[in-house]
């Protein structure tokens, strides 16, 4: 649905698309607006505190990561609400203006809720980072978190993994196969990611990598799918199996191929725009598998993942083998030849 007359009346006089009385800018809407002070009211409520500035949302956030809890849980949450609050805030106000829908304050922080607990849930924690006093107690069991649920989370993980594949493997007959593969130094940190496209006949179809700046390994891996997709797209590449040594990824696959909704898969915010965009691409596909594969069988793209990573200037996107041969590439060769070689005597 496009803008509204009614929306298209705010935008030119620059109303606030919220609370439709006062005067639209950024400080107003992430910090002044009537509609958002229920949220800030709500993260008082549940940390029984708040480093709101009510006259600069810079400061907020500026001041919101300085405090310091005992419990490390609790502490990460609290520096997560205010990122969620602000981009949910700010993702309502261009639902309003473009899609002429509106969800109610109450809707809104459930989803902060939602997110994090479970970007939180999605994360790897010591059972000490857990140890809270009894106000931290009472925050963490209001947002539904136990050490038990990332544990049980892990001991799954764990046995999936141990079914995975050490090996490549080529694709069935007649479905080609993109390998992926992100790469953070830092965490975030330097990042490249990087696939590759082989067929069931045994044949390397396209290779592509490059750097994605500064970016966590989740971001690295959401982006090799992303570019590896819009690739298949684009040569029209039909029966599909995508396959990743990231377990976490390739389960957000699963749900959204299976047509879960991508909000309730985003475990962060700064993904949430690429899994999105992830679910629209995987509609346009007609046929595809997923499967979960060890690091040891995925050589080929963890090569190119890191070659990515090593220089903002790396970049390909080209059929295999290159038409200018360059010894750069020997590696990579190899590493395919290896996996040929290995696929025979399977």
């Amino acid at each position: 649905m496009g803008i509204t007359n009614g929306h298209l009346l705010s935008i030119l006089f620059s109303r606030c698309s919220l609370c439709n009385s006062e005067a639209e800018s950024q400080e107003h809407i992430l910090n002044d607006c009537l509609y958002d002070k229920n949220l800030w009211i709500e993260t008082r409520n549940l940390y029984g505190k708040s480093k709101r500035n009510i006259r600069d949302i810079r400061q907020t956030i500026l001041q919101w990561h300085k405090e310091n809890f005992h419990c490390k849980v609790v502490g990460r949450a609290w520096r997560l609400t205010v990122g969620f609050v602000i981009w949910l805030l700010w993702k309502e106000r261009n639902r309003r203006i473009f899609r002429d829908k509106n969800k109610n304050p109450e809707v809104i922080w459930k989803s902060v809720l939602s997110s994090v607990r479970e970007t939180i849930l999605a994360e790897e924690w010591e059972e000490e980072e857990w140890k809270a006093d009894q106000n931290e107690g009472q925050i963490l069991a209001k947002l539904n978190l136990k050490y038990e649920m990332v544990y049980t989370r892990k001991v799954k993980r764990i046995r999936k993994i141990a079914q995975s594949s050490e090996k490549f493997r080529y694709p069935k007959e007649k479905f080609i196969k993109l390998n992926f593969d992100g790469a953070s130094k830092g965490n975030p940190g330097n990042a490249g990611f990087g696939g590759i496209f082989r067929d069931s006949e045994k044949t390397t179809r396209w290779i592509f990598a490059e750097w994605g700046g500064k970016m966590t390994n989740n971001e690295a891996e959401l982006w090799a799918v992303h570019q590896g997709l819009r690739i298949v797209v684009r040569n029209s590449y039909k029966n599909l199996e995508i396959e990743g040594d990231y377990e976490m990824v390739i389960e957000m696959l699963r749900k959204l191929n299976n047509g879960k909704n991508w909000e309730q898969i985003a475990v962060s915010w700064r993904t949430a725009g690429i899994v999105q965009e992830l679910a629209e691409l995987l509609r346009r596909i007609d046929y595809k598998l997923l499967n979960h594969v060890r690091r040891k069988g995925n050589q080929a793209v963890d090569f190119l993942a890191n070659w990515g990573s090593n220089d903002q200037e790396n970049r390909i996107d080209s059929k295999w083998p290159l038409v200018i041969p360059n010894s750069k590439w020997e590696e990579l060769t190899t590493i395919i030849n290896h996996d040929y070689v290995e696929s025979i005597q399977q």
